[in-house]
């Protein structure tokens, strides 16, 4: 049986610009704050109105938030560009309050 993982990408900013990165299962987890599989066992009902408000939550948590991020870099050659591919391999938030 297959297994419903995290596959991420998104955009992080701070004061010298954006960069787009991906992330996978384990840093997908810590964004979401929930198992990839308890979203996937409620998107099948995602029409409910309960359930959309509830998804909508689920993938608004982690927007708009300070994040300490251990960022993975790498070329790659695609149509003979070269392009630096970022992944964020270690998510924690930042306690602001501390």
């Amino acid at each position: 049986e297959p297994s419903v993982r995290w596959i991420c990408q998104f955009s992080v900013s701070d004061h010298t610009g954006t960069q787009y990165m991906s992330s996978f299962d384990d840093v997908g987890q810590v964004i979401m704050g929930c198992k990839a599989e308890e979203v996937g066992r409620r998107w099948d009902r995602r029409e409910e109105d309960s359930v959309q408000r509830e998804l909508e939550r689920l993938f608004n948590a982690g927007l708009h938030k300070r994040w300490r991020i251990r960022v993975k870099s790498r070329k790659e050659f695609w149509n003979d560009e070269e392009k630096l591919k970022f992944t964020a391999v270690e998510m924690t938030p930042i306690d602001l309050v501390q």
